[in-house]
């Protein structure tokens, strides 16, 4: 009775994944299937070399073995983004704790106040977003969902409190991009809405033709 298993390349072996390959081969059909394909990168490694043994169950076994070689085709990475550290974060635990949004809990990188009178424009002080993205692609940021916590409901006509605000994505008016900014006023009270939770991501804007944008994971704000 045969038996087969794949083995990574030498090449993989020394980055440190310990030789664990990203594909595993039926033991007795011999079908390549994924174990994991976080291990993949077309940057870094966009040719997967597999070594594949097939060994019988005589005494003593003998055994075969034959090379694969995966060429991974270059796919739109997701852009990674960061929330800016600060001096202003010592309630961020207290005002919202560890909210959960669409089944995941959130806790808020970066907490800090504002006038409930703030005019349209209004920045936010000492806050700008920064992201990466591995394809070289630019990056923008939105504002995706925005929760305001109180007695009260939403101000009338607004489904979340995401409209309220906005991620700058160009240098204008005294912007930068990655900075929020208030884009409605007279929306805010704090005696009945003292409370603002948003939540931030970034997206790509993908230069090679046929990709689509790709967005990260959000933050809390």
């Amino acid at each position: 009775k045969d038996r087969c298993d794949v083995s990574a390349s030498q090449n993989r072996q020394r980055r440190g994944s310990q030789g664990v390959p990203p594909f595993a081969a039926h033991p007795t059909l011999g079908n390549l299937t994924m174990r994991n394909n976080s291990m993949l990168d077309f940057e870094t490694d966009p040719v997967v070399m597999l070594y594949i043994r097939a060994r019988d169950t005589g005494s003593p076994p003998v055994s075969q073995h034959v090379a694969i070689r995966v060429h991974l085709i270059d796919e739109n990475d997701a852009p990674a983004m960061t929330c800016p550290a600060g001096s202003d974060e010592s309630n961020r635990t207290t005002i919202f704790g560890t909210p959960t949004i669409a089944g995941k809990p959130y806790r808020a990188c970066r907490t800090f106040k504002m006038p409930e009178t703030a005019p349209v424009g209004f920045k936010f002080p000492g806050f700008k977003l920064s992201g990466a993205d591995a394809d070289g692609d630019p990056i923008n940021f939105q504002v995706v969902q925005g929760m305001i916590g109180g007695d009260d409901a939403l101000p009338a006509g607004y489904s979340d409190g995401s409209a309220l605000f906005e991620a700058k994505n160009s240098a204008a008016n005294g912007f930068s991009p990655g900075e929020l900014a208030v884009s409605v006023d007279g929306r805010f009270d704090f005696e009945t809405r003292p409370r603002v939770a948003l939540l931030v991501r970034a997206y790509d804007v993908p230069g090679k033709p046929g990709w689509s944008s790709n967005t990260s994971d959000p933050v809390l704000v």
